[in-house]
């Protein structure tokens, strides 16, 4: 498919513009109001898809700007809906996938439809309608007439069809297409002659487990395709290009499905893709009389036919479905013996009857025999010798009888008086060839009264230990005996005082261990031995020096390593050579064997299905996901969560890999700030990164850049377009409407250079200063807080005028003509808070009298009409900064004494129609400054230290239910003392709960800045840290979007923002705790973690930072001796001093160079680095 019309991810919007020539970009090119994922060009039409409603202009779901102008057609069609995709229809049109309700005026319901080539609607393509809510169509492909749909959706016009469906491409209808049913959501498939690519969140697709997400289907059978490459973890996304699928994810391997069974030909390393796999761990197979398997395990599919735990595979390679056990919980082991087989486990219910840990069954019938020991504890192990079931394992009875982790059975269900007398559980047992001694492994130290630890010989009769004593120093896995050797494995290092690494080879006869060396690097899991070959496998890489991964073969007659060499991709449990044809058996944790090695990357041709020899050849630094491959020209761009180096130099989340070499081919100058990177797409030597981001950073200087959702750069060098905003004075409120985007507050003349006086508004769609003033005049206006509802805005502070119309400190502003409504609540004094809750607005400020009446402090008034105030007056004796309405009460924080003349210091709950008091006492012994309320919990922060007897610096947390303290401890340490409890802002964020401050400088000793992310739930710190230089005084969430005001004009290094900024959510690492370049990264790995000494009684912070002429090193706490150490960016000591007592410290900073510098304050004992930037 051509990469240029790909399209794949979740929007609920579209939109088109012209497309320019290949130019030095320019600020003011189109930019959202939302995260941009997917892209496509149809002619010099650039279409973008995302979560959007404006771009330039208000669009709903729909806009396209017409070649070779900038504004859009404003008579272009609008969608209502959700959508996934677009896929051409070869003839001008359209496929659009996802959940549309109304297309240009028309109401439809369809997960489907078809846009002719003028962008009418084809009415004739039926609507596909499901019954379920919030499913999608995610992806459409055509091919011959027909539409491959895939989605959420399990079925699709009445029509059980989970996942994949098939239409008529002409007219919409249900097409019957028998294939694999797929277990969840497929998210993107793509076509080629043959097959049906599918990748999600898919394990199982027919029963055939997938172990990466992905896999495919034949087109004309509808079956899965077995010899189709596979990958050890998910593919997180997939282009196609002619005849090559390219494939990027988290996997570091590719090749054949043989997930936790395989079987290899003799002497073959290729395992027989026509031997099922299954979709659990398999712990134990055997032989049948005719070259079938008995196999059992922890899996309730063999192939694709649903078994549970264990199943019998016929010599012609099919199920007998005669033997249909129904076991309850795992099978541990197998043993069979002629017409019987004895199973073990964890199970309580064989075909419904109860047998407890261990069954058999008669071949002959295929039922349940009577035989049936009572256990108490579990076996582990199973074995015939001298006609009698002997079983190790964990218990203390059988059939009432007392017998220690060891008994001996007759096939008539009676316990003999064999009693070896272990003290600890036996885990595997061996007979000699004359079963006249028994070999015994387990967790034990002792047999009888004699030490053997782990392992031990014991005579057949009366199970007395032999004096035979090897004593490995730690655990045996496996034991195997060969004509006088016992070869044992496990995870030991000596054995009888002697070097054996995790294998050995002991004599029976005496003590020592024979002189054979097979040592491996890792632990041993199970032994076989077949054809003189002893067949070992575990969890190692090399066995005597010679890489064999997981598994070995040796030449018993010389002891010598087999070329034999099948490389599993991870541990290898158990063993079997089938007599019948030497066929190898292998069970275990592994996915594949022979893999191919690719590391995030690989390709198949999709003709052979073999995987291409395209490896690129990438230095990662650091992985998490590849999100986008785009195949263009000769080279192949990739994008995603990921740390690089090229020339010895840091690059992350973009590069370009050349087709001929597989090296580095591009590096990008700059990179989206957060993870959320979704789409790649390159034309007329252009790049477009889109998704969810509203930074880029610089690589060399870490500086950050806005760049709102999609980034173009030119290849030649890089260029991306910027949007910044400015105000002259600090924000202090802001808030969001559908009419006029960002609404902020504060105590600005100017923002981007524009008069507004404290009250502006930003479009969050053209990402410019909205042409809207309302015009506020008085001494020195003042706009403290803000509340929108149905396009009225509420505005609270300190002025006299809106526009010509007299307002004191309270207006009702219509946000479409920035005009004063004729609602009017004139108060005596300043507002300090405003919350709104139906169409009540309660009010805190400085005011004796609102609206004509006495209130003090506090007040309530109706938002309808004209506005008069309520009934509700708490009358506090002084200033009330927070309100929280909780259902039928409202909860007060501030620096009061009393609610109408009752004590109630601080913090106050009052009902929400006369503002009576609750008899609840909070004890609290400090002012409440901020407070907000999550589903259960109010969250509080201000002056406090202790809250009902407790400790709490400055904030907690409270259960709404009953009051009482949750365990929610955060720990805020403030840059000046005078200023502690200085939180001006709460907001809940899922499980976060964001604080802006005054002058808090870290948060549970994780440097914060002013602006710190907690765990609700715990207190705990994330990460993030933006580090403005000044207050933070008002946080907002719009979306996914999180939105800061305040007085700073830093942020961290030096990033170009002033009084208010951007972050995508969920919070990332800023860009100065990011290091851009391969020195920088050396130094924060050798001089950072934040603080490094968390049990440390002290605290630093640099301040101004970032500073110019002079910085001062403040200290907080118990330090009165420490020493200080400043390091450039290459970790070279520049300056240095010791013996110092002060609690501030004047630093040279005006001797040093611009750029980034780490200090290291040390007390002898505690370490603490920090960093700070010289400007």
């Amino acid at each position: 498919m051509n990469p240029l019309l790909r399209i794949f991810a979740s929007f609920t919007c579209l939109l088109s513009f012209a497309l320019a020539k290949a130019q030095t970009l320019e600020a003011g090119y189109i930019a959202t109001d939302g995260t941009v994922f997917s892209t496509a060009q149809k002619g010099d039409t650039l279409f973008i898809g995302g979560n959007f409603q404006n771009a330039g202009y208000s669009h709903k779901q729909l806009a396209r700007f017409p070649f070779k102008t900038n504004d859009p057609e404003k008579v272009f069609p609008e969608f209502v809906g959700k959508i996934s995709t677009m896929e051409p229809d070869g003839e001008g049109g359209f496929y659009i996938c996802g959940r549309i309700t109304n297309y240009n005026g028309r109401p439809i319901n369809s997960l489907v439809i078809h846009i002719n080539s003028d962008f009418s609607l084809d009415t004739s393509f039926k609507e596909i309608i499901t019954n379920e809510t919030e499913v999608i169509a995610y992806t459409a492909r055509k091919k011959d007439n027909r539409l491959y749909i895939c989605g959420s959706f399990q079925n699709v016009n009445n029509t059980f069809s989970p996942y994949l469906v098939v239409l008529n491409a002409q007219s919409g209808e249900y097409i019957n297409w028998e294939h694999d049913v797929p277990s969840s959501a497929v998210q993107q498939i793509e076509l080629t002659d043959s097959l049906l690519i599918i990748k999600g969140g898919v394990t199982n697709l027919g029963g055939y487990y997938i172990p990466g997400n992905f896999a495919a289907i034949n087109l004309q059978t509808g079956k899965t395709v077995k010899d189709f490459p596979i990958v050890n973890q998910p593919v997180t996304t997939m282009t196609f290009d002619k005849t090559t699928l390219f494939l990027g994810g988290t996997f570091t391997e590719i090749g054949l499905n043989t997930t936790y069974l395989a079987k290899l030909p003799n002497g073959i390393t290729i395992p027989d893709i026509n031997f099922p796999n299954t979709d659990g761990f398999v712990n134990a197979i055997v032989q049948d009389k005719s070259g079938g398997y008995f196999i059992a395990g922890s899996f309730n599919h063999i192939g694709t036919h649903p078994v549970t735990n264990f199943a019998h595979l016929s010599a012609n390679g099919k199920i007998d479905t005669s033997l249909n056990l129904h076991i309850d919980g795992s099978v541990g082991g197998l043993l069979f013996d002629n017409d019987t087989l004895y199973l073990f486990g964890m199970f309580s219910e064989v075909n419904g009857i109860q047998r407890n840990k261990i069954a058999s069954i008669d071949l002959t019938t295929n039922e349940l025999t009577n035989w049936n020991p009572a256990i108490n504890g579990y076996v582990s192990t199973i074995s015939l010798i001298n006609n009698q079931i002997h079983i190790g394992g964990n218990f203390s009875q059988v059939n009432n009888t007392t017998r220690n982790y060891l008994a001996a059975i007759t096939k008539n269900n009676e316990v003999t008086d064999w009693i070896p007398k272990c003290n600890g559980p036996v885990n595997q047992i061996v007979s000699n060839t004359t079963s006249t001694s028994i070999f015994l492994m387990g967790s034990f130290s002792r047999v009888g009264s004699q030490n053997h630890p782990y392992i031990a010989k014991v005579n057949a009769t009366d199970g007395a230990a032999f004096p035979w004593r090897p004593a490995p120093d730690n655990q045996v896995n496996t034991i195997l005996l060969k004509n006088n050797l016992l070869y044992i494995g496990g995870i030991f290092k000596n054995v009888s005082g002697q070097p054996r690494q995790y294998m050995a080879a002991l004599d029976t006869l005496t003590d020592a261990p024979a002189n054979i060396l097979l040592d491996t690097d890792d632990w041993v899991f199970t032994l076989h031995e077949a054809n003189e070959k002893l067949y070992i496998g575990g969890a190692f890489n090399t066995i005597s020096g010679i890489s064999r991964p997981n598994l070995a073969a040796i030449n018993i007659a010389n002891n010598s390593v087999d070329l034999w060499n099948p490389m599993p991709n991870d541990y290898v449990g158990s063993i079997y050579v089938s007599p019948f044809d030497s066929a190898i058996i292998l069970c275990g944790g592994f996915s594949m064997i022979s893999s191919t090695k690719r590391n995030y990357l690989a390709s198949v041709d999709v003709k052979t299905k073999q995987i291409t020899n395209w490896n690129p050849l990438i230095e990662w630094s650091s992985m998490y996901s590849i999100i986008d491959i785009l195949h263009y020209k000769n080279e192949t761009f990739i994008g995603g969560s990921f740390v690089y180096t090229n020339g010895g130099e840091y690059y992350e989340k973009i590069l370009s890999v050349s087709d001929s070499s597989f090296k580095v081919n591009r590096t990008f100058q700059y990179a989206p700030f957060n993870e959320n990177m979704k789409r790649l797409t390159v034309y007329d030597n252009m790049l477009f990164v889109c998704g969810d981001f509203e930074y880029v950073v610089e690589r060399v200087t870490g500086r950050a850049k806005k760049a709102y959702y999609m980034i173009p750069f030119k290849l030649s060098n890089n260029k991306a377009v910027f949007e910044t905003y400015r105000a002259n004075g600090p924000v202090y409120d802001m808030k969001e409407d559908s009419n006029k985007g960002l609404l902020i507050a504060g105590t600005f003349s100017f923002v981007n250079a524009a008069p507004r006086n404290s009250l502006a508004a930003i479009s969050l769609s053209s990402k410019t200063l909205l042409n809207w003033d309302a015009q506020l005049s008085g001494s020195n206006p003042i706009v403290n807080a803000l509340a929108v509802k149905d396009s009225i805005l509420y505005a609270g502070g300190f002025f006299r005028k809106v526009g010509t119309d007299a307002r004191s400190n309270l207006a009702a502003i219509n946000v479409r003509t920035a005009k004063a409504t004729g609602w009017i609540m004139n108060a005596n004094n300043a507002i300090r808070k405003l919350v709104l809750n139906d169409t009540t607005l309660y009010i805190s400020g400085d005011f004796s009298k609102i609206g004509f009446l006495k209130r003090n402090y506090v007040a309530a008034a109706s938002v309808k009409s004209n506005g008069t105030l309520t009934e509700w007056n708490p009358s506090p004796d002084y200033v009330v900064y927070a309100i929280v309405p909780v259902g039928d009460s409202i909860y007060l924080g501030g620096i009061f004494n009393t609610i109408k003349g009752v004590q109630q210091p601080y913090l106050a709950k009052t009902d929400a129609r006369f503002g009576n008091l609750s008899p609840w006492k909070p004890d609290i012994n400090g002012g409440v400054m901020s407070m907000t309320a999550g589903d259960n919990s109010l969250f509080i922060a201000g002056l406090f230290t202790k809250v009902q007897g407790k400790t709490r610096y400055s904030i907690a947390s409270l259960n709404l239910s009953d009051h009482s303290l949750t365990t929610f401890v955060p720990h805020p340490i403030y840059g000046y003392p005078t200023y502690n409890g200085s939180i001006y802002s709460l907001v809940l964020w899922n499980n976060q709960l964001l604080i802006g401050s005054a002058s808090m400088m870290s948060m549970n000793g994780i440097p914060s800045g002013r602006l710190a992310s907690v765990d609700t739930a715990t207190g705990e710190a994330s990460n993030f840290n933006p580090q403005p230089d000044n207050a933070v005084q008002t946080i907002s969430v719009s979306g996914n979007l999180l939105i800061t005001g305040g007085e700073w004009n830093y942020l961290g290094n030096n990033i170009s923002s002033s009084k208010l900024a951007f972050y995508s959510l969920p919070i990332l690492q800023t860009p100065l705790q990011r290091s851009e370049n391969k020195k920088s990264i050396e130094a924060v790995n050798n001089f950072t973690n934040n603080i490094n000494s968390k049990g440390s009684s002290w605290n630093t912070v640099v301040s101004p930072n970032p500073s110019a002429s002079n910085a001062t090193l403040f200290v907080y706490g118990q330090l009165t001796n420490y020493s200080v150490q400043i390091r450039d960016i290459t970790g070279k000591v520049i300056w240095q001093k010791t013996g110092i007592s002060d609690q501030r410290l004047v630093l040279p900073v005006q001797e040093f160079a611009t750029g980034l510098y780490f200090v290291t304050v040390s007390d002898g004992k505690n370490v603490q680095t920090s960093k700070f930037m010289v400007k």
